[in-house]
């Protein structure tokens, strides 16, 4: 066959297009590639090559396509030109070379053309660019491959659901959970998966993502696993496609059984007492709460509120040990059970402190004959191993109702404040608490509040009673006392306020004011008369004395003031000495090394004062005033001052009595050998100006 090539891209000769075929093929939007019969070689190419592909026509005559053709798709484009068969299109995909140097996706179909003799005399393909539906198929099965990778290796329950919630795939770890093979579940209503309780919820999520703007939702299900319910966090996506429309469910399912298990743990944990198994402070105030809410929502019935104390439990953990007293109120817990109707709460505040919560009480007299009950049940002894052990018990009891129901806090300060009055009482029985001890709880209230704001306003000053030597009756120290100037223009002395100072903590700042000032007081003194040597004592709180800042304060107010320790004397009670007993004897001995002096006040009143006298350092005693106030009508009261002064005279340890009122007194510690007093007898409190008058008074006289 004869061929000659033009001008326009074409070769002509026997296969050469007729015009109409040409005309047609520049038409269209495909490129048309002719190719000859028996060589890959082009003789005609559409002038839409260029649009598509970049190529001029001419560019592509006479080569093989295989020169333009993907390497990775050189071997299927071999295969399908050699496939000569007579009536099959051959449909496939290429990557082309693009004249940019790039590749394009094309779908080619490519047919065999025959003479009248059935003789091929060319091969046509037609060139559609397929790219971008190709990367969108080719990201299509990346993503489901990716996501089919994720179900099958994610440690969560993963299914892909239908819209009418049926299972279409579940990956290995729901099945895990469902305790089922994969298809025991694909084909079934996730429905049947659920706990009947959850399945109304499931499907309303499910109705509103296909209704609503959203496409996630997640809640707490429970799935129905092999081994009960499996408690799970179910996060629900919904897939739509390019235009909207919702194709399917993707289900998440991650196990939250355990976690559960373990926060119902820790909120048991957080609401019980460990020792008793009673609800501890946290849960008895959830408690407390729900009743009184319960209360005002709908009246007509009485919350009572029951504190019970074990009278005397300090002996037992003091002379028995801690583990014999730890077994005595796990007893003493069981024994509150037994006894108190199964709508009661009973709960353990703290040692050996109880909390009965009573809903729905129908008044007093029920409430007192349950306390008295309880109190009637304690007087029968306990048995820990061979001991036999007998405590009573004290209850104080408030109540509220219809409608009328204070904080929870509230109710545990009046019933604690009724069983102070039972203690005081005699212990062994009920008080209930009422509208005397209401107005004394609002005192306390009102104390607080405005003993506040006089920190605030630094509304304290300190006055001054002076000490006696008994031997020559000359003034050798001073107790430094504070006073509040009230805004009612009172002057209130400490008993008024320092237990409510104590209780709220407000003692600390309190205290530190006492300590500066009397530092400051102490330092004008010996300027103003240093021949005199005046000791200045002055007060440390129980909650001071155990702060591990107090020698830093210390050492603050000495540097403030100037003032020569060794005219200082720092007073405790007994008491005091009962609180963290390491901070305690470390702070006594930082005072001893700064020089500052160490007096034990209201001796005799507290525990063991032998054993505090042989551990910690001791400067000075003073005897308390309950002593002092029958010496001279009392044997047995005489007896005991008698030897606790020969005591202190023997450990070389001065003693001050205090409350001295008469002279009869003041004789008989005279005689005894006691070294100091203070009292009525010689001076009340003063303010710092008439000390000096007074030492004035008594360098003239002398």
């Amino acid at each position: 066959m004869e061929r000659s090539d033009d001008a326009g891209g074409r070769r002509t000769g026997p296969l050469a297009p007729s015009i109409p075929f040409e005309l047609l093929a520049e038409a269209s939007s495909d490129v048309l590639v002719l190719g000859a019969p028996d060589r890959p070689e082009t003789v005609w190419v559409s002038p839409s090559m260029t649009a598509v592909l970049g190529w001029m026509p001419a560019d592509w005559l006479g080569r093989s396509p295989m020169d333009f053709i993907h390497p990775d798709d050189a071997a299927r484009l071999a295969r399908d030109i050699a496939n000569r068969r007579s009536d099959d299109e051959i449909l496939d995909e290429y990557r082309i070379r693009h004249a940019d140097g790039g590749y394009r996706w094309v779908q080619a179909v490519t047919s065999y053309l025959r003479d009248s003799d059935d003789e091929v005399i060319g091969r046509l393909a037609s060139l559609r660019d397929v790219t971008s539906s190709v990367n969108d198929r080719h990201r299509l099965e990346r993503s489901e491959r990716q996501f089919r990778l994720a179900m099958e290796g994610s440690p969560e329950g993963m299914a892909v659901v239908a819209l009418d919630r049926t299972v279409l795939s579940a990956n290995p770890a729901l099945c895990r959970m469902l305790g089922r093979h994969e298809r025991d579940v694909r084909g079934r209503k996730l429905t049947e998966l659920l706990h009947p309780d959850d399945r109304d919820a499931d499907a309303e999520m499910r109705r509103a993502l296909l209704h609503g703007p959203d496409d996630s939702a997640t809640a707490e299900r429970r799935l129905i696993g092999p081994d009960g319910d499996v408690v799970v966090v179910h996060a629900v996506g919904l897939l739509r496609d390019s235009d909207g429309r919702a194709l399917f469910f993707v289900s998440q399912f991650k196990d939250m059984t355990e976690l559960k298990a373990a926060e119902a743990g820790l909120r048991a944990a957080a609401t019980h007492d460990p020792l008793t198994g009673l609800a501890n402070r946290a849960g008895l105030m959830e408690e407390i709460g729900r009743a009184v809410a319960a209360a005002r929502r709908y009246g007509g019935r009485f919350v009572a509120v029951l504190m019970l104390d074990l009278d005397h439990f300090k002996y037992v953990n003091d002379s028995l040990g801690h583990l014999v007293g730890d077994e005595l109120l796990r007893l003493a817990a069981d024994r509150l059970r037994s006894m108190v109707r199964t709508e009661d709460l009973v709960a353990r505040q703290g040692g050996d402190e109880f909390v009965v919560v009573m809903r729905d009480a129908d008044g007093p007299t029920e409430v007192v004959r349950a306390a008295e009950r309880l109190c009637a049940a304690f007087r029968a002894p306990f048995v820990i191993g061979d001991l036999e052990l007998s405590t009573t018990l004290s209850i104080g009891i408030t109540m509220c109702g219809d409608g009328d129901c204070g904080e929870a806090d509230d109710l545990l300060r009046e019933a604690d404040t009724a069983l102070y009055v039972a203690k005081d009482g005699g212990r062994d029985r009920a008080a209930l608490f009422n509208d005397v001890l209401r107005a004394s709880v609002d005192e306390r209230l009102r104390v607080e509040n405005e003993l506040r704001a006089a920190v605030a306003r630094d509304e304290f000053v300190l006055w001054y009673q002076p000490e006696i030597d008994l031997r020559n009756g000359s003034m050798r120290a001073v107790e430094a006392l504070v006073r509040w100037r009230h805004p009612s223009g009172e002057l209130y002395t400490a008993d008024r306020f320092i237990d409510v100072a104590e209780d709220t903590g407000l003692i600390l700042e309190i205290g530190g004011f006492v300590m500066r000032e009397a530092f400051r007081q102490a330092a004008a003194w010996d300027a103003a008369m240093p021949a005199r040597r005046l000791v200045v004592r002055f007060n440390l709180s129980a909650l001071q004395l155990s702060e591990a800042g107090l020698l830093v304060s210390i050492d603050d107010a000495l540097d403030e003031s100037g003032v020569d320790p060794s005219l200082l004397c720092a007073e405790i009670t007994e008491t005091a000495l009962l609180r963290d007993v390491q901070a305690v004897r470390r702070n006594l001995l930082g005072l001893r090394t700064r020089g500052i002096r160490v007096a034990v006040d209201d001796f005799g009143t507290g525990y063991a004062s032998l054993t505090y006298l042989r551990d910690f350092p001791v400067d000075v005693l003073k005897l308390d005033r309950s002593f002092v106030s029958r010496v001279a009508v009392d044997d047995h009261d005489y007896r005991l001052v008698s030897g606790v002064i020969a005591l202190a005279e023997r450990l070389q340890v001065p003693v001050t009595a205090e409350g001295v009122e008469d002279e009869v007194q003041a004789g008989i510690l005279r005689e005894l050998g006691c070294q100091g007093a203070q009292g009525w007898l010689y001076s009340r409190a003063v303010p710092p100006e008439d000390i000096v008058e007074q030492l004035e008074i008594e360098r003239r006289i002398s």
